[in-house]
C-alpha cells in the first residue's frame, strides 16, 4: 500500500513537473518575443534619433552656406567699393600709399 501511495505521489509529482516545463517554456517563448519587440523598438528609436540628427545636420549646413555665401557677397561688395574709390582719386591713392609706406619706414628705422 505504501508503494502504491509512493507510486501516486510520484506520478503527480512527475505531472506538476511536465506542467512546470510546459510553463517555463511559454514564459521562454514569451520572453524571446518581449525581447525581439524590445529590440524592434529600440532599432526604431535609433533610426528615429538618426533622421532626427541628419535632418539637424543638413539644417545647420544650410545655415553655414548661406552664412558663407553673404560673408562672399559682402567681401566682393566692398573690393568693389574700394576699386571704385580707387578709380575715382587715383592721385588721393597714390597719396595715401606713399604716405602710409613712409610711415611704416620711419617706424622701422625708429625701432632699430
Amino acid at each position: 500500500m505504501a508503494n502504491r501511495d509512493l507510486d501516486k505521489a510520484l506520478a503527480s509529482l512527475r505531472g506538476d513537473l511536465q506542467r512546470v516545463q510546459k510553463d517555463l517554456g511559454r514564459l521562454a517563448r514569451g520572453g524571446g518575443k518581449v525581447a525581439q519587440q524590445a529590440g524592434s523598438t529600440a532599432n526604431e528609436a535609433k533610426d528615429a534619433a538618426l533622421q532626427a540628427l541628419e535632418a539637424e545636420a543638413r539644417g545647420l549646413l544650410d545655415t553655414v552656406k548661406e552664412i558663407g555665401s553673404s560673408a562672399v557677397a559682402s567681401g566682393e561688395d566692398v573690393v568693389s567699393s574700394v576699386e571704385d574709390h580707387i578709380n575715382e582719386h587715383p592721385l588721393a591713392m597714390v597719396a595715401a600709399a606713399l604716405g602710409v609706406g613712409v610711415a611704416i619706414g620711419l617706424l622701422i628705422s625708429w625701432r632699430r
